[in-house]
């Protein structure tokens, strides 16, 4: 009887305070479990409330953050990104002094990311959470700041739509995406 009154005890508590959807006990799904552990209840009454299911792990935090200032953070690399390109092709030389230059979320110091930097937006974990945050679908290669290997005068872009990363001429147009180390 006691249990019965613990259980019931619990069953009101949390209706009332929208943690339970459903009326009876001993059947929790992992959202209402992981409220029950987030409110403070015990393993034991969990247990008692709800059977035998355990707490629901914690989620995983997202992969990328929408600063809203025309920034969004990788928070796997801590690189920001400038959300938007400014739409305009340029040499790899224009597009280095465009992110030098570049003022943004009142940040100074963008520059052009690195081959291995603008890898970490082609992985399909990537590809697919970044197409919510940036205007990724075109076909537009990016520069990146890794010169081409044996000849100074070609640079690495990656197309963020199709995933290859090829050579370009330098003098060639194309555009950048800034990239910056978040702090």
């Amino acid at each position: 009887m006691k249990l019965f009154h613990r259980i019931l005890t619990l069953t009101i508590l949390l209706s009332s305070a929208g943690v339970l959807q459903t009326a009876h006990a001993g059947t929790c799904t992992p959202a209402q479990v992981e409220k029950l552990v987030d409110k403070g209840f015990s393993k034991e009454e969990i247990k008692d409330l709800c059977g035998t299911q355990k707490p629901a792990a914690p989620a995983e935090p997202a992969r990328f953050t929408d600063n809203k200032d025309g920034t969004v953070t990788d928070n796997t690399t801590g690189l920001m990104w400038q959300k938007k390109d400014d739409g305009h092709s340029k040499s790899w030389g224009k597009a280095s002094e465009y992110c030098k230059g570049l003022t943004l979320a009142g940040q100074k110091d963008w520059s052009l990311p690195s081959k291995e930097e603008l890898e970490t937006l082609l992985s399909e974990e990537a590809k697919k959470e970044g197409r919510s945050f940036f205007a990724i679908g075109e076909t537009f290669p990016y520069w990146s700041s890794t010169p081409g290997k044996g000849n100074s005068h070609y640079a690495l872009p990656s197309s963020l739509n199709n995933g290859i990363v090829s050579y370009y001429g330098a003098e060639g147009g194309t555009y950048a995406r800034c990239a910056r180390r978040h702090q």
